[in-house]
């Protein structure tokens, strides 16, 4: 979780450069400025990154011998997950879900009042942490996982996902 948050506060820090408090942003800029972040960082090092941050890496070993069912079972297991992860289509899929993400945030951003005329980055930062705790809410309470959920790309995604034979 710290090489993550390293990671993102760093795409940040690059799009914001030269930003000022006092800049206005509109709903517009504010969609392209998170737009920007989430390409930085999906950019940034090798292609695929950023499964480091949802699974072990590829390299770890165990201590149990490899000719143990259950470790060769879990290997095999880890593979074809990290083989899914690294696949384009996922790549597609997650793309289509963080910029569903990004339009979800920024219409949340119009209801607050100002932000269709614009308003400073100063005062706006402050309302977009208030939207953190329904971000990591609870998989059943949070609106933006269950608007990931209900994509066409990520349904059509998993169907063909767990309906090729093993």
């Amino acid at each position: 979780m710290p090489s993550l948050i390293s990671h993102v506060k760093s795409a940040v820090k690059e799009v914001l450069k030269g930003k000022q408090l006092k800049d206005v942003l509109t709903t517009r800029t504010l969609e392209e400025t998170v737009i920007r972040i989430l390409g930085l960082f999906m950019s940034t090092g090798s292609p695929h990154h950023w499964i480091d941050y949802l699974m072990m890496p590829q390299d770890t070993t165990t201590d149990v011998s490899s000719s143990d069912a259950t470790v060769t079972k879990f290997h095999l297991l880890v593979t074809e997950t990290r083989e899914v992860l690294t696949s384009n289509e996922f790549t597609d899929v997650v793309e289509i879900a963080l910029k569903s993400c990004t339009v979800a945030l920024v219409e949340e951003m119009e209801t607050q009042p100002g932000l269709g005329t614009g308003i400073q980055l100063a005062k706006l930062l402050p309302q977009i942490e208030k939207t953190v705790p329904e971000i990591s809410a609870v998989p059943d309470k949070n609106r933006f996982l269950q608007l990931i959920r209900d994509l066409p790309q990520v349904h059509l995604f998993f169907t063909l996902l767990y309906s090729k034979p093993l």
